[in-house]
């Protein structure tokens, strides 16, 4: 998973007619005049000054910055696919509305991963806490909804029961339909899903169901109720804006470029997401695929396709794009009136890239892959079993061996067993 800026990177501006001072920088506007609160960056020293010497940046993940013909300059930031957790670039030059965030950008998309970009506000005490993972007590999948006992016929309803109540609204970490829930810890791990919608809360607020995983329906399963030791298996929680107070994002999910989620948020309550509440969030945007007109001898030159624009305006959010280069209008893709950045808040650009605990991810290298005239291969890795976190009855995908015919790369999970400490 990777994001990439292009040009003037967070080109962020504001039409403020006062003078507004925040963090030392001075915009000074009037009569709709139009100020750029972010600065040009051509040295690599005030780069690392102006994102905090990307402090927010994990280990494992990194960023880079290039330039390439035809005047292309690219800030990078790319996510290790081996490694959970996420990373932030954050500009700490803040602007009252009404503002505009602009960039040109490509998303290089994965399952499971996603990148976001966007502004936000936390209020003066930090982010709001993220609620910690919560025990799972037991977990099935059928066509059974909002709750309804196991019904032992095969769908794409995941339905959880959790050992502690959800927070409700007014608690700390309250949980909302449409929210983003993760499940880890599972030996049957086809049920931890990463960027799961929640459809259903239960009174009591310990069991919730779920039909969409990162915005993808879930696939058709008969899995009976399984009951995990206590402690092992965890729903893990993502907030939409890191706990933000107020934001206006874009949320970049699953495979197609076309598309995001759009999400804005006010006072710190839940996020107004687009798309459908309890399934797919996402709507049309213009592509976010980058493109390569030219490539000659190891020179290149490399562009994104489209420019973004999120407005904040005291009475409206508003999300644009439009092809680069191009003098004509933006194609809007959606507004808020109500659930949108508060008028008095500061807000900050941040792009970002989420990775959650269940997502699909390598755990080992294949050293050999061996069968005779049978269906099941005896693997053997370059690591022991133990290291790899496999045990029998995971599931598992394979891909890369140079026998395709009779080791094919394996898109649907295959069961295994543990039959050594390395195969």
């Amino acid at each position: 998973m990777g994001i990439e800026i292009w040009g003037d990177i967070y080109r962020y501006i504001t039409g403020a007619g006062d003078r507004r001072e925040a963090t030392g920088v001075a915009i000074v506007g009037g009569g709709g005049q139009v100020g750029q609160v972010a600065p040009d960056l051509a040295l690599a020293a005030d780069l690392l000054e102006t994102y905090d010497n990307f402090s927010r940046v994990v280990a494992g993940d990194f960023v880079t910055v290039t330039k390439t013909s035809n005047g292309q300059s690219i800030l990078a930031l790319s996510g290790s696919p081996e490694t959970i957790g996420q990373s932030s670039i954050v500009l700490d030059k803040p602007a009252l509305q009404p503002c505009a965030l602009e960039f040109e950008g490509s998303i290089v998309r994965n399952r499971h991963q996603f990148a976001t970009a966007g502004v936000f506000a936390d209020l003066d005490s930090g982010p709001e806490p993220t609620l910690a993972p919560i025990n799972i007590v037991s977990i099935y999948q059928s066509s059974a909804d909002n709750g309804a006992a196991y019904n032992a016929v095969a769908g794409t309803i995941l339905t959880v029961v959790i050992d502690t109540a959800l927070p409700q609204q007014g608690q700390v970490g309250a949980v909302y339909l449409s929210d983003w829930v993760h499940v880890d810890g599972l030996v049957d791990n086809r049920l931890n899903y990463p960027n799961l919608t929640v459809k259903f809360i239960s009174p009591d607020r310990k069991t919730i169901t779920a039909g969409f995983s990162d915005e993808a329906a879930l696939p058709s399963l008969m899995v009976a109720p399984i009951t995990p030791p206590l402690g092992s298996a965890k729903l893990h929680f993502y907030n939409n804006s890191s706990g933000a107070h107020d934001a206006a994002t874009m949320r970049f999910t699953g495979t197609t470029d076309t598309s995001a989620s759009l999400l804005t948020l006010f006072g710190g309550g839940d996020a107004q997401v687009s798309g459908t509440l309890l399934g797919d969030h996402r709507v049309t945007i213009g592509t976010t695929a980058r493109v390569l007109p030219v490539q000659v001898g190891g020179e290149f030159e490399l562009k994104a396709t489209n420019r973004f624009r999120i407005e904040c305006r005291p009475g409206d959010t508003a999300f644009y794009d439009k092809l680069i280069d191009a003098s004509g209008p933006w194609t809007p893709r959606a507004v808020r009136t109500a659930a949108k950045p508060g008028g008095a808040s500061l807000l900050r650009p941040r792009m970002r890239l989420v990775r959650p605990p269940s997502m699909s991810r390598p755990v080992a290298r294949i050293v050999s892959a061996v069968k005779t005239a049978s269906a099941t291969a005896v693997v053997t890795l370059d690591r022991t079993c133990a290291e790899a976190g496999l045990v029998t009855g995971n599931y598992i995908t394979g891909k890369g061996v140079r026998d395709i015919t009779n080791f094919p790369n394996l898109t649907a999970g295959a069961q295994i067993t543990v039959t050594g400490a390395s195969t």
